[in-house]
């Protein structure tokens, strides 16, 4: 969940943010995701300012992130092909910023890009994203099968290792929508 606060400073309330917080259910999951938004250098692609975890009976994460406002491409209608294709355009430079980090996103669906109000474009929720060379089968020891499956690849529903391809289906199935 996703809330809008006031970062704490000095005996005051500073700027607003917005505040992702969740039930840690996955240490490694939200460390790596953390990590690779914390060192996000690319305008198309969602930074983290700080983050922890709150520990307790049922641990909390939190990642603070700078707040856009805006709103996801799944609450977008109809575009015009113009339109489109400036997103479209935007999408890959946040997959190929992605990918020159040797890493594929794995989720990439319309709920996971963001419009902000300046007319900005960035990809976000990087909690399935891997590290190429460790982004084996998307379906674990467990059976469970990880990502949204309407935007999966063959390889990725097949439990077969998975890349660049995986993101590049993602996004053909995102343009055909």
């Amino acid at each position: 969940k996703v809330f809008v606060a006031k970062r704490s400073e000095v005996g005051e309330l500073g700027a607003p943010i917005a505040l992702k917080v969740g039930l840690l259910t996955d240490r490694t999951r939200f460390e790596r995701e953390v990590e690779l938004m914390m060192r996000a250098r690319s305008p198309y692609l969602l930074t983290a300012l700080s983050h922890g975890i709150i520990e307790g009976f049922a641990p909390l994460f939190w990642i603070e992130m700078p707040l856009m406002g805006g709103h996801s491409l799944a609450d977008v209608g109809e575009v015009s092909l113009e339109e489109g294709v400036s997103l479209c355009v935007d999408v890959i430079q946040g997959l190929k910023a992605l990918h020159e980090q040797g890493v594929a996103h794995r989720d990439l669906k319309p709920s996971n890009v963001l419009l902000t109000t300046t007319g900005e474009v960035k990809l976000a929720d990087f909690g399935l994203s891997k590290k190429m060379e460790d982004a084996g089968a998307s379906i674990p020891a467990t059976g469970t099968v990880v990502g949204s499956p309407a935007y999966m690849s063959p390889e990725a529903i097949n439990g077969e290792r998975i890349g660049r391809a995986t993101d590049v289906w993602a996004l053909g199935v995102l343009l055909c929508e």
